[in-house]
């Protein structure tokens, strides 16, 4: 079931159809994280909530939530102020375009 939530969160967060979709992503990202019990799950619902809203134009929102992503550890042996995870080059784009 958490497999085809993603998938449809994905789905509605990427749409092109409209504002409502992303609304939509949002309220199921909300659910979702509330019940996420790893920080992987954390990490990529956060990257969809932050999609959804950039989509929404939510920029201070987009903003707000790139920020909490890229303070996400996903991988426990890595110390907070460490380098990025090599994967965070596109949250970190991301964040200099909600600023922009």
């Amino acid at each position: 079931a958490y497999a085809a939530k993603i998938r449809l969160a994905w789905g509605l967060a990427h749409s092109q159809r409209g504002h409502e979709h992303h609304v939509r992503a949002l309220r199921l990202i909300e659910d979702m994280l509330h019940s996420a019990d790893n920080p992987q799950a954390v990490h990529e619902l956060l990257y969809l909530k932050a999609v959804a809203r950039l989509n929404a134009v939510d920029l201070i929102g987009a903003n707000k939530t790139v920020t909490e992503l890229l303070n996400v550890r996903t991988t426990p042996t890595r110390p907070p102020m460490s380098l990025p995870h090599p994967r965070w080059s596109r949250f970190i784009c991301m964040r200099a375009c909600v600023r922009d």
